[in-house]
Order: structure tokens, then sequence, then C-alpha cells
């Protein structure tokens, strides 16, 4: 049976909606400040691998690519990391890094077309295996924005199946299913984690703004509460001094101005 946990209310407006998706995008450069080197060593010892089946032209041209894309990928992070960002403007800056993720997945889907071999089983499994892992990695850097994932996801894997459906052989084809099911599921729990972070990022906005309101209506309180305290102290100034001039001979003598 599933735990048991407390259902917590969720604050809905615009205001909410601007934080939590300017949070997202910190998401996706955090943990994506250092996903790009190993991307780029990934696509080295693949064109290692491959030197003597490829063109060594047509390997140095991908590898080429790929660092090409990771480094734009790293200097926008790093711009990132060292400008002041209004939330209003997180947009631009998310847009920035859809546009960088594309770049890359189409250099690494590449090389579903470049790295395969129709006569060859190992060849089309293994880079079947090498793509689908480089898609996996992605799930926890680009989970944070669903759309950034799925970009990646369809455009590395989509080339590779293409490929080997058009292959029309039976390996190539199970190899295809086997790909289009993994990247499916891999979509799957991408958006699993894209709703858990986006509920939680929701609900600590929600609550934040709660506190300020809270906190905002508790200084007004206090400051209600201190203006009382000094009406009253002021009421009691006034009461005393009128039960002095009460006790004051001058008035049972009818001398008024002489008690005052």
């Amino acid at each position: 049976m599933p735990i048991t946990t407390a259902v917590c209310p969720e604050i809905n407006n615009a205001e909410v909606d601007r934080q939590v998706r300017a949070e997202q995008t910190n998401l996706l450069f955090h943990f994506g400040r250092w996903a790009d080197l190993p991307a780029a060593l990934g696509a080295v010892i693949a064109a290692w691998l491959f030197w003597d089946e490829v063109s060594h032209d047509v390997l140095v041209a991908w590898v080429i690519g790929i660092f090409i894309a990771s480094l734009a990928r790293i200097i926008l992070g790093i711009g990132f990391s060292l400008s002041t960002i209004q939330v209003e403007r997180s947009g631009a800056w998310a847009r920035g890094y859809l546009a960088t993720t594309v770049l890359l997945s189409v250099a690494w889907g590449v090389a579903g077309i470049l790295l395969f071999h129709p006569n060859s089983e190992l060849h089309e499994a293994f880079v079947a295996l090498m793509l689908v892992t480089v898609a996996a990695v992605a799930v926890p850097v680009l989970a944070s924005r669903f759309l950034h994932y799925v970009a990646f996801a369809v455009v590395i894997l989509t080339r590779m199946a293409t490929r080997l459906i058009m292959a029309l052989q039976p390996v190539s084809l199970g190899i295809a299913a086997i790909v289009v099911l993994i990247g499916g599921f891999l979509i799957f729990i991408a958006r699993r984690a894209n709703l858990q972070i986006e509920q939680g990022l929701r609900l600590r906005f929600s609550y934040a703004g709660i506190v300020d309101e809270l906190t905002g209506e508790s200084s007004q309180r206090t400051r209600v509460e201190t203006r009382l305290r000094e009406g009253e102290e002021r009421m009691r100034r006034h009461s005393q001094s009128l039960l002095e001039l009460a006790r004051e001979a001058s008035i049972s003598a009818g001398d008024v101005r002489s008690a005052l």
C-alpha cells in the first residue's frame, strides 16, 4: 500500500507560474553544468571504436560537431551563471538552452546514420545502445523542462530507428522496436519526474507567497497593537491626571483654575 502523505493546498496564480518557470530554467542550467564534458568525451571514445570502420574524415567532422554543440552549451551556461537575470527574462534563457539542446541532439542523432552498418548486426546494436544510453543520461539533466527532453530524445533516436526500419531485416526491425519502446519509456519517466519537480516548485512558491502575506499581516497587526497600547497609555495618563485633579482641594473650593 502506498505511503499516505498529507495533501497540501496549492495556489494557482500567474506570479507562481512565473516563479516556477524561472526556477525550472535554473534547474536546467544547474544540472546541465557539467553534462557536456562527458558527452564530448563519449563522442571521442565512439569515434575511436569505429575508427577502422568509418571514414576518418567523417568521424573527425562528427566529433567536431559534438564539440561545437557542447561548447555552445558551456558558453551559454557560463553566461547564465555570471548574469543577474530577472524572472520575466527567464524565458529567453530557456529558449536558448532549448536551441543548444536540439543542436546537440542533432549532432548525436547523426551517429545513427554515420556509424550505421546495414550488414553488421553488432554495429547496429552497439550504435542503438549508445544512443539510448545518451538519451537515458539526459533524463535527470532535462527533466525539469519536459519539452527540452522530448525534443532531445526524439531527435537523437528518430534517425537511428528510421534507418533500422528501412533495413527491412528481422534483427534490425527488432532493434528498432526496442529503441522505440525504450525511448517511449524514457519520455514517460521524464514526464513523471517533470510533474514531481513542477508540483514541488509550485507548492514551494505558493507557501512562500502565503508566508509573505501572513508576515505582512502580522507586521500590520503589530503596528495596530502598538498604536492601541500607546492609546491605552495616553488614556491611563489622562485618567490619572483627572484622578489627581479630583483630589485637589481647590476643586472643592470651586477654584478650577488654581486646581488645573
